[in-house]
C-alpha cells in the first residue's frame, strides 16, 4: 500500500514538473525568436546603411537616369513614382533607394538657386559659398535627418496596422525603436529561394521580415517632397522678386502664396509616400497638417507678414 502511494506521489511530481516547465519553455522559445528577429533586423539595417553610404562617391554605380525619371514624375505623376517604389520593394525587399543618386541630383538645383539668390542679394564669392553650404547641409540634409527621424518614430509607433491581410503573426514581441516596442507584431511572409539579412526563415520554407518603416525610406520621402519646394521657392519665386520684396499687401500675398504652394506640395508628396506602405493606417492624418498651414497663410497675409522678404533678409547676413 505504501509502495502504491509512493508511486502515485512520484507520478504526481512528474506531472507537476512538466506542467511548470511547459510555460517556461514557451517563454524561452519566444524570447529566443525575438532576439533572433531583432538581431537579424538590426544587422540588415546596418548592412543596408553601410552599402548605401559606401556608394556616395561611386558615381559609376549610381542610376542617374532612373533618378532623373523620378524627379520628372514628382511633378507629372507622383502616384506613379510611388507605385514604382512598390515594384522596387517586391524585387529588392526594401522600400528605400539603393543609391544616393537622387540626392546627388538635388545639389545642382541647390547650386543654381543659391546663385540666383546671391546675385539678387549682391553676395561676394565667400557669401555665395556660405549660403550654398547652408542650403545643402542645413536646409537639405540636417532638416531631412530631423523630419525623417520624426516621421520614422511616429509611423512605427502609432501608424502600423494591428491587422493586415497577407500578414502572419510572429509572436508576442517585436523589434524595437530606440528601446521602445513597436505596436505591430506582424510579419510579411513570402516564398523565395534566398533570404535577405533582415529576414528569418519559417517552418514552411517561407521567409518573413518585420513590418516597420525603414528610416532610409522616410529620408527618401523627405528628398522627394523637398525637390518641388526647391523649384517653387528658389527657382520660380525669384522671377517675381520685383513685386514680392515691396512692403505692400500684394507683395505679401504673392510671396506667401509661393510658400503655401511649396509647403502643400511637400505635405502631399509626403502623404503619398507613406500611403504607399500597405501596412500603415491613418495616413490621411498627414494631410491635416496642410490645413494648419492654410490657416497660417491667411493670418500671415492679413497681417502682411512677408515670409519671402524675411528669408531674403536672413540670406543677406551671409
Amino acid at each position: 500500500m505504501e509502495s502504491c502511494s509512493s508511486d502515485f506521489a512520484l507520478k504526481n511530481v512528474v506531472v507537476d514538473n512538466n506542467a511548470s516547465r511547459k510555460p517556461y519553455s514557451k517563454r524561452k522559445h519566444s524570447n529566443g525568436l525575438c532576439r533572433q528577429a531583432c538581431s537579424n533586423f538590426s544587422l540588415g539595417a546596418k548592412e543596408k546603411a553601410k552599402k548605401y553610404f559606401s556608394r556616395f562617391y561611386k558615381f559609376r554605380q549610381m542610376d542617374f537616369e532612373y533618378a532623373s525619371w523620378q524627379m520628372v514624375n514628382i511633378f507629372v505623376s507622383p502616384q506613379k513614382l510611388y507605385r514604382n517604389f512598390s515594384y522596387h520593394h517586391s524585387t529588392r525587399n526594401q522600400w528605400a533607394r539603393d543609391d544616393p543618386a537622387f540626392m546627388i541630383l538635388l545639389i545642382p538645383w541647390m547650386f543654381i538657386s543659391t546663385t540666383i539668390y546671391s546675385a539678387v542679394l549682391g553676395h561676394s564669392f565667400f557669401g555665395w559659398l556660405k549660403l550654398l553650404s547652408w542650403s545643402i547641409i542645413v536646409e537639405c540634409i540636417i532638416s531631412g535627418l530631423i523630419v525623417a527621424s520624426f516621421m520614422w518614430i511616429i509611423t512605427n509607433r502609432w501608424m502600423i496596422r494591428s491587422e493586415h491581410s497577407g500578414v502572419v503573426s510572429s509572436g508576442p514581441t517585436s523589434p524595437t525603436i530606440f528601446g521602445g516596442p513597436i505596436r505591430s507584431d506582424f510579419n510579411y511572409r513570402r516564398h523565395s529561394s534566398v533570404a535577405s539579412d533582415d529576414e528569418s526563415i519559417n517552418s514552411d520554407g517561407s521567409y518573413s521580415y518585420p513590418l516597420v518603416v525603414e528610416w532610409a525610406y522616410a529620408f527618401d520621402i523627405h528628398l522627394n517632397a523637398l525637390f518641388p519646394c526647391i523649384i517653387i521657392l528658389r527657382i520660380i519665386q525669384p522671377i517675381f522678386f520685383y513685386f514680392i520684396r515691396r512692403r505692400t499687401f500684394v507683395g505679401s500675398l504673392i510671396g506667401n502664396t509661393f510658400w503655401l504652394a511649396g509647403i502643400l506640395y511637400y505635405v502631399y508628396i509626403t502623404f503619398l509616400g507613406y500611403k504607399a506602405l500597405p501596412f500603415l493606417r491613418r495616413t490621411r492624418s498627414i494631410l491635416l497638417t496642410g490645413t494648419v498651414f492654410v490657416i497660417l497663410y491667411v493670418v500671415s497675409v492679413a497681417l502682411r507678414w512677408n515670409l519671402t522678404k524675411g528669408m531674403c533678409d536672413f540670406y543677406a547676413l551671409f
